[in-house]
Order: structure tokens, then sequence, then C-alpha cells
């Protein structure tokens, strides 16, 4: 095997640190988001809280005074929060319906298929630093 010439190193040197400055700024946005996010999560808690008046019973929808925002009230059991399931929730769920022996079956056929169609099959490059 023969090592990559000068040329070539140069130019993955050079994209590394493209790659780096991106991901690093990237990160930096994240940081920023969260937090906004966890800002804007204490507001709806806030106003969640408003609404519980019964004043507002009959509210379906609100809306700012300019017009720039609209909100729709849920209420509890009014439709369904969105959701994930872990595996291992789905085992249990699985062992709780079919028992313990083929609950487990059941997992392990999911579970083995699922990840043979997970299977990264091009190349691909993963950051393994800290940035700065």
């Amino acid at each position: 095997m023969t090592a990559p010439n000068a040329e070539i190193l140069q130019g993955l040197r050079e994209e590394m640190h493209a790659y780096a400055r991106v991901d690093n700024q990237l990160r930096e946005l994240n940081r920023q988001i969260y937090a906004l996010r966890d800002h804007r999560d204490a507001i709806a808690d806030r106003m969640t809280e408003l609404i519980k008046d019964p004043a507002f019973a009959n509210v379906q929808r609100l809306q700012t005074a300019d017009g720039s925002a609209a909100f729709k009230v849920i209420r509890p059991n009014e439709g369904y929060k969105s959701w994930s399931l872990s595996k291992g929730m789905l085992g249990e769920y699985l062992k709780q319906h079919l028992g313990n022996q083929q609950g487990s079956e059941c997992y392990r056929f999911i579970h083995e298929t699922h990840l043979a169609t997970l299977k990264n099959t091009d190349y691909a490059i993963k950051r393994v630093d800290q940035p700065e």
C-alpha cells in the first residue's frame, strides 16, 4: 500500500480545517438554539398556567393583538403528544403483550431485522475531538 502524495495530504488537511471551523460554528449555534428553546418552553409553561383560568374554558384559539402569532389551546386528553419508542420500552411492551419468552423473541427479531437496515454502506467521517 502506498502513502498518499503530498498534494492529496495538503488537500485533506485544508478540508479538515474547513470542516472543523464550520462544525465549531454549528456547535455554537446549537448552544444558542438550545438556550432559546429552553426560554421558549418556560414562556409556554407560563402561558399554559394562565389559560388554566376558568375564563379561558371555551377558548380554542389565541392570537396576539397585532396578529403576528396565533396559538391553539390544547387541553388535557385532547390529541396526542409526539412520541418515539426506545428499544427498552419496546421490549417491555412486547413482554407485557406476548409474555416473557415470546416477547423477548419478538424483540430480538425486530431488533436484528431493523439493525440490518442501519448498517453503514458508505464512507463517512465523524469528528471525535472536543472543540476549543
